[in-house]
């Protein structure tokens, strides 16, 4: 993107109606958004597709210099940053979506390294099951490095993200409204506490409202940003199906938590695994499924062996906690004939053993 036309993409984003589709239509069919802001007029308006005369009239009316400063002005007096898609701080997962945004505001600390990201989303009216795992399966992943997306919505998702946060994660909330508006307004301190320790997003333009009709779209954010998408309770309509729905399209890696089957909260996540979605019991699901080693904790005094390459992501591995054959293959990524060689060379040399139920652990002098 020019940096001399990003004002003016600003300019768009603040003019209600206006979303991805129609700005990018625009940007299509006058060269730039500089040249919508100096040429539009109705009759070409009403050429450019999902335009209509609602919205162009609402465009036709804002092309003043006052309203351009004050859109550019305004992300600088509430602290906003706005990253557009070739930006270091634009998530790279969600580039590749269909109808990516064009450009995503954020508000809170710097961006997250999105090297192992995952949506924890679900029901707003949950259970206390439900809540619980929620938090667990989030601060349990949060603290392996993984980064927590969801919606700040009541139920699940406000759970996802109290559970990064006690890990002392990062967590990323995905909004439907504007990232200076605090919705639901209960969750002020959640806020707050997610801009201190995380970011708050949204392709909405600041001030935008919370209006039904867009949390649907927002959630296209939610599983593109991600590269796991975790279901915990889903009823059998409802946004976390719209979210099960935008992952499938994006090819996203899909996890559902089991539930009651008489339980209308866990009606929808109970059908995913039905329909062949992976079944989640514990974080190291997610982990092992998406072959995201534990975290390697570097103040442990290296090993007294010398170690292979193998070897050595085997140990590691270990020195978090002993293992199954079955964990550590996901862990360590490694072929049933790689691991077996590997583990059985380390058992000779007195590295490891073998425990009872295939469970390998560090042999400690």
């Amino acid at each position: 993107m020019e940096q001399a036309q990003r004002p003016y993409y600003m300019w768009l984003c603040s003019i209600e109606g206006v979303g991805t589709k129609r700005m990018q239509a625009l940007c299509d069919y006058f060269g730039s958004p500089q040249a919508v802001f100096e040429h539009a007029n109705l009759k070409q308006c009403l050429q450019v597709p999902w335009m209509g005369e609602a919205t162009s009239r609402l465009l036709l009316a804002a092309r003043n210099q006052a309203r351009l400063d004050a859109a550019n002005e305004c992300l600088e007096k509430k602290g906003i940053r706005a990253y557009f898609q070739e930006d270091d701080g634009y998530p790279p997962p969600l580039r590749s979506v269909p109808d990516a945004p064009l450009v995503l505001f954020a508000k809170g600390a710097c961006p997250p390294c999105f090297s192992r990201t995952a949506a924890i989303v679900g029901t707003r009216h949950c259970t206390r099951y439900g809540r619980n795992t929620a938090q667990k399966l989030s601060e349990e992943l949060a603290a392996q490095g993984v980064t927590i997306v969801s919606g700040m919505a009541r139920g699940i998702d406000a759970s996802a993200h109290y559970g990064a946060l006690q890990a002392g994660g990062f967590t990323v909330a995905v909004l439907g409204c504007g990232v200076d508006v605090i919705y639901p307004a209960e969750h002020g301190q959640l806020y707050e506490q997610i801009c201190e320790n995380g970011v708050v997003v949204s392709d909405y333009f600041p001030g935008t409202q919370p209006l039904p009709t867009n949390f649907p779209p927002r959630n296209r954010i939610i599983s593109g940003m991600s590269d796991a998408v975790v279901i915990v309770e889903s009823r059998e309509k409802g946004g976390s199906m719209i979210t099960y729905q935008f992952a499938l399209e994006q090819g996203k890696e899909i996890f559902a938590v089991p539930g009651n089957i008489d339980s209308p909260a866990s009606m929808g996540t109970n059908r995913m695994i039905r329909d062949g979605m992976f079944p989640v019991l514990e974080a190291d699901d997610v982990l092992i499924r998406m072959r995201w080693g534990r975290q390697i904790h570097t103040n442990k005094p290296a090993p007294a062996w010398e170690l292979t390459e193998d070897e050595q992501c085997v140990y590691e591995q270990l020195e978090q906690g002993d293992l199954s054959y079955d964990a550590l293959a996901g862990y360590t990524g490694q072929s049933d004939a790689q691991l077996s060689t590997c583990l059985t060379l380390m058992e000779i040399r007195g590295i490891i053993k073998q425990l009872p139920g295939r469970i390998y652990t560090i042999v400690r002098s």
